[in-house]
């Protein structure tokens, strides 16, 4: 029943046909109280009350308690859930005819399920999204790659010496570089660019282009280097100055080379002592070129307090020579003898040195990088000091030899001893280019019998025969076979070895002097002057082998020595 509670307790009345208005039905009960209609056309139910109560006259309280449905905003409607409400009056309201809001043509927007056919479709592409970028990753590695090789095979060509090879390689990798840096812009991939590799292959280029004397084209790789995008590191661009000083000073515009090295000096971390040590040996070298020796000597004092060298010594005794310092260019001097190489000889190079049966361990290894490395530095500490010799020795004393021999007694009481009989050879020479030949005489003396003579002839001799079977024409061998042949007795048939040397090969300085060595104790002066002749037009000629001859020229003709063993 669709009455109230309170109206079901009083009356339980049925409910009764009461009317039928346009296709619904009003049922009400006795009381004429209309209770639920039902629609037809649209088959809908409705629950309409409106009416008055019936009230009982006797009873003064009927009534109070009942409420009155018509006063409840609350309606209940059944309603099937595919057909459309219509208003209570049973009208359809007329409705706003529709405009567009958005422009003419198919659109999939207004597809309530379009952003899920959207997905459905991204779903598959994901996937696909992440291998092509690892694909692009794989390409940008590979190009990086092509690119380090090709410049590994610039610098080699440079180091073999094939420059022009190696700029057209430097030019190569430059546009592969390029090439590579458009793919990666491209693709947007800025942030993946290593300039490492830009600054490496604009570096190569420069650096030969300096060394091919394009110089030029190198200060406008240099200053474009300077202008990249990693100009921030001023270490970088502290070489960069140093390198583009290098080449205004072989342009010789030694202002420019000194502004640039003292900019890059500024540059350049103290951590970094080796490098700012070359830096302020270039600057002392440009001062000592615009004749700034006050400037220069300071610079190079500065380099010997931090970093003492050969070189670097060798240039402040020059400075101190142009300001006439006499007492600070021996104790420069001093100072470079007690400079420390640092090159030691372990035990184990010494005792494969004194064992004849690991002697040729030894000789395998003592061509070695390390080995080249430390006889170049101990060259180089040689030459310094001879050149400082000849320096100052006049400049001690002009009029004597004094100056020399306070030098070579300096050097031998230092850690080069050893020099002193290269020193010795060097005064003997001396003495002979002004014809003194008695103090040349009285120098060589001291070390006319030193030497090793350990007499392993059988060694020797079996050593020479297995040359001459490998190459019977070379001249060296015959050479060495027919000093064995000499050391026998068989002079004669040593002579006739040396000969066949001389005839095999007109420049073997050692068959020449071994010659001219007979000669000379035979008391053939004419035979001994054509091997001399021969013997100093030589490429090869050895200085110290010249004085040691003239020494026995002099004392075999005097016959105050007998016939020895020949070179």
């Amino acid at each position: 029943s669709a009455d109230t509670p309170s109206l079901e307790k009083k009356r339980k009345k049925k409910l009764t046909k009461s009317a039928a208005v346009e296709n619904s039905t009003i049922y009400t009960n006795e009381s004429g109280l209309k209770v639920i209609g039902y629609d037809k056309k649209n088959d809908y139910f409705f629950e309409f009350l409106m009416s008055f109560m019936n009230l009982d006259e006797n009873d003064i309280y009927d009534g109070y308690n009942d409420f009155n449905p018509s006063l409840s905003n609350e309606k209940y409607y059944i309603q099937r859930n595919d057909v459309k409400n219509t208003p209570i009056n049973g009208k359809e309201l007329l409705l706003r005819p529709k405009t567009s809001i958005v422009g003419a043509g198919y659109s999939n927007n207004n597809n309530k399920y379009s952003q899920f056919v959207e997905l459905q479709n991204e779903i598959p592409n994901i996937g696909k999204t992440k291998n092509n970028q690892n694909s692009m990753s794989q390409n940008i590695k590979k190009m990086e790659q092509d690119i380090y090789l090709m410049l590994q095979n610039s610098i080699k060509l440079a180091q073999e010496g094939d420059i022009t090879e190696a700029i057209s390689k430097s030019e190569e990798t430059y546009r592969k570089n390029k090439q590579f840096n458009n793919y990666k812009e491209e693709f947007n991939k800025d942030e993946m660019i290593n300039d490492d590799i830009g600054f490496m292959v604009e570096l190569n280029r420069a650096t030969l282009y300096a060394r091919n004397n394009m110089h030029q084209k190198a200060l406008n790789i240099y200053q474009s280097i300077i202008k990249m995008k990693n100009s921030k590191n001023t270490m970088r661009i502290g070489k960069i100055r140093m390198n583009m000083g290098n080449v205004y000073y072989k342009l010789g515009q030694y202002g420019k080379a000194l502004k640039l090295y003292k900019m890059a000096m500024d540059q350049i971390p103290n951590g970094y002592v080796s490098i700012r040590m070359k830096i302020l040996h270039n600057i002392g070298i440009v001062q000592v070129r615009l004749s700034n020796y006050t400037e220069a000597s300071n610079t190079f004092e500065n380099i010997m307090l931090e970093k003492p060298n050969f070189s670097d010594a060798a240039n402040l005794i020059v400075c101190y020579s142009h300001l006439n310092k006499i007492s600070n260019i021996q104790d420069t001097f001093r100072n470079m003898l007690n400079i420390d190489l640092e090159i030691t000889e372990s035990d184990f190079y010494r005792n494969l040195k004194e064992d004849p049966k690991k002697n040729v361990i030894y000789d395998a290894i003592k061509n070695d990088c390390l080995s080249v490395y430390e006889r170049k530095i101990q060259a180089e500490a040689e030459k310094c000091i001879k050149f400082t010799i000849q320096l100052i020795s006049s400049l001690i004393d002009p009029n004597s030899n004094k100056g020399y021999e306070w030098c070579i007694q300096q050097v031998k009481s230092s850690n080069y001893r050893e020099m002193s009989t290269d020193l010795d050879i060097d005064k003997a020479i001396n003495f002979l280019k002004v014809e003194e030949i008695d103090k040349a005489i009285d120098i060589l003396k001291s070390f006319e019998l030193e030497g090793d003579s350990k007499e392993e002839f059988p060694n020797a001799i079996k050593y020479a025969n297995i040359a001459l079977e490998h190459d019977k024409y070379n001249p060296y061998a015959l050479v060495n076979k027919a000093n064995t042949t000499f050391q026998n007795g068989n002079y004669e048939q040593a002579r006739e070895m040396y000969q066949e040397a001389i005839n095999n090969d007109s420049t073997c300085t050692e068959a020449l002097f071994n010659c001219g060595e007979f000669n000379l104790y035979e008391h053939n002066c004419v035979n001994f002057s054509s091997f001399f002749k021969n013997f100093m037009m030589q490429e090869r000629i050895n200085s110290r082998m010249t004085v040691l001859w003239l020494h026995r020229k002099k004392m075999i003709m005097e016959n105050f020595l007998p016939r020895r063993l020949p070179f």
